[in-house]
């Protein structure tokens, strides 16, 4: 019965639903909802917003179920005309009608370089545009993305004059943790909001290594510690005992913000939250 109500929603979406696209994929899912075109289906909605509060899929996009192994029986009845995947999900095409297009979309270029770029973004959102018909679209939200974080960079500089680098981190726990690299997501936001990232040398594929806490001490003084989430209750309560913990000094003599969870393996989409969620930590105090 869901499944016939599922189908019968897609069914009576107008003919141009994003070309009829299907992604298994929240970073393509959110570039196409962001650019005014969601897609017709796409895997794991129902835990999306743990992730991406915005933007919001609309009711209208159906739920596959899980990314990796979404119901096979509805995507093979969707009348899907596109597919946005890539070589994480070729497990899946065979299940996609072998008349259907497959369009490999990558944001991160392969993450082989030892900075992430934005005009990786750029690139495979234009060529996402192409495939639907819709450049202008791509062009125009893209403008958007970089508008908004430039302006968002004027008012965090001018909020906070003494921070000149941002380090982003994320607990594991209250002894170890990962920080971000320049080859990570959040680099990119950083530079188009004209901030400097403060870092630990190079991450793995996307943009990360382990650390232990000590090694936050390496950081300059005038670097603000961003605490990118989730961010347990405990773990903020044990680092509050961590005499370690005060002696580096975030949060006291410091700059420590934190901000909520960003999807770190996403498109512009969290590469503009990551920037909102910076701008409103920093600046919000000071309005």
């Amino acid at each position: 019965m869901r499944l016939l109500f599922l189908l019968c929603c897609a069914l009576s979406l107008p003919l141009f639903a994003a070309e009829r696209v299907v992604t298994p994929n929240w970073a393509m899912a959110s570039t196409l909802t962001a650019m005014g075109f969601p897609p017709l289906a796409m895997g794991d909605k129902r835990i999306y917003p743990l992730w991406m509060s915005d933007p919001v899929q609309p009711p209208s996009v159906v739920d596959l179920g899980e990314r990796y192994r979404p119901n096979r029986e509805l995507l093979a009845q969707l009348p899907l005309s596109l597919v946005f995947d890539n070589f994480f999900y070729t497990h899946l095409r065979a299940v996609y009608p072998p008349d259907v297009p497959v369009v490999d979309v990558l944001f991160d270029g392969g993450n082989e370089a030892p900075q992430q770029s934005w005009a990786t973004y750029v690139t495979t959102t234009q060529q996402m545009g192409d495939a639907i018909g819709e450049r202008a679209a791509a062009d125009a939200y893209l403008q958007q993305v970089e508008s908004a974080l430039a302006a968002y960079g004027r008012e965090v500089r001018a909020a906070a004059p003494q921070v000149r680098r941002y380090a982003v981190v994320q607990f594991a726990d209250a002894r170890q943790l990962r920080i971000f690299a320049p080859n990570s997501l959040f680099r990119v936001s950083l530079d188009l909001m004209g901030l400097e990232q403060a870092d630990l040398g190079a991450g793995n594929r996307w943009g990360s290594r382990l650390v232990a806490l000590p090694e936050l001490a390496q950081l300059p003084e005038d670097t603000c510690l961003i605490i990118v989430g989730p961010f347990p209750r405990m773990t903020e309560v044990e680092l509050s005992r961590s005499y370690l913990w005060q002696r580096i000094g975030f949060g006291a003599r410091r700059c420590l913000r934190k901000v909520p969870a960003v999807w770190l393996f996403g498109g512009p989409e969290s590469v503009a939250l990551f920037g909102r969620y910076v701008h409103e930590a920093m600046v919000g105090d000071e309005k």
